[in-house]
């Protein structure tokens, strides 16, 4: 089968490297001079991997770069959506573009370790539409394996909403993580000591609870702060109350700012 991959950030670069070290024929694009789309159509199989940032004027996902990557797809293609996307996005997408076959594999990769975390995953997770579950077993036999206990497929809504889940848990225990070492310094007590002892209960693990990041304190980058926006977005179209988690994003919008930095939230660097 014949791959295209449209978009190579460090997410759609880990594919093509490990594609390219698996002999598969390999059809690129991405918008700052790399291929074509001419060339990706060549392909069976496409995975998008572009950006979907938060809108801070719209207060909503921007999924315009996702939608101009599958307008530009011709012919009947598996469409592989790995860019993170809303509950439903993907079988809107199969409604619009029935002569695609769409399926969602939602990414769990950290930017510094792409490759490494995309070729040893601990879960392998393929959310399908209506039209698509025979398809979904097609990419899991192409995906890098995971423990079987942890690969499965599920309807492309339960995948998509699950993405969000697991970066509002992780930004939540840096939230977390932040809040218990201003309780310590103000109680006079060592956090080193109740980061340790949080971490010895295997419920709880130590993930998050070093506070300091690349010499800053909460969570940042491209991911988190879109991703926790995102799904306060959509709380609010689904009528959810999501005073909770938008409280959480102010205290750590305010805690970063006090830092000197600001959340970019996913847009593309030009």
């Amino acid at each position: 089968m014949n791959i295209g991959i449209i978009g190579l950030g460090f997410l759609g670069g880990s594919m093509e490297r490990y594609f390219c070290g698996e002999g598969k024929p390999l059809f690129l694009y991405d918008k700052k001079g790399i291929g074509s789309p001419e060339e990706v159509n060549k392909a069976d199989m496409v995975f998008i991997c572009v950006n979907t940032p938060y809108d801070q004027h719209k207060k909503d996902i921007n999924l315009s770069y996702v939608e101009s990557a599958v307008e530009a797809l011709t012919g009947e293609k598996i469409v592989v959506l790995r860019s993170t996307i809303p509950p439903g996005t993907t079988d809107r997408l199969q409604a619009r573009h029935p002569q695609h076959t769409f399926l969602f594999n939602p990414e769990f990769l950290r930017a510094k370790f792409a490759f490494e975390d995309f070729t040893a995953p601990p879960r392998q997770v393929v959310g399908y539409t209506l039209k698509s579950k025979d398809a979904a077993r097609t990419l899991i036999g192409l995906l890098p394996k995971a423990p079987q206990e942890f690969t499965t497929v599920v309807p492309a809504k339960s995948a998509e909403l699950l993405k969000y889940a697991s970066n509002t848990a992780l930004a939540a225990r840096v939230a977390l993580a932040n809040k218990l070492f201003e309780f310590s310094e103000a109680l006079g007590i060592n956090y080193d000591e109740i980061k340790g002892l949080l971490a010895a209960d295997s419920r709880i693990g130590g993930w998050g609870f070093d506070i300091w990041y690349e010499g800053f304190r909460g969570y940042s980058g491209t991911c988190f702060p879109k991703d926790v926006r995102t799904l306060i977005a959509l709380g609010k179209k689904v009528n959810v109350n999501m005073n909770w988690l938008e409280a959480l994003d102010d205290e750590n919008l305010a805690l970063i700012r006090t830092q000197g930095l600001e959340p970019d939230y996913g847009h593309p660097k030009v």
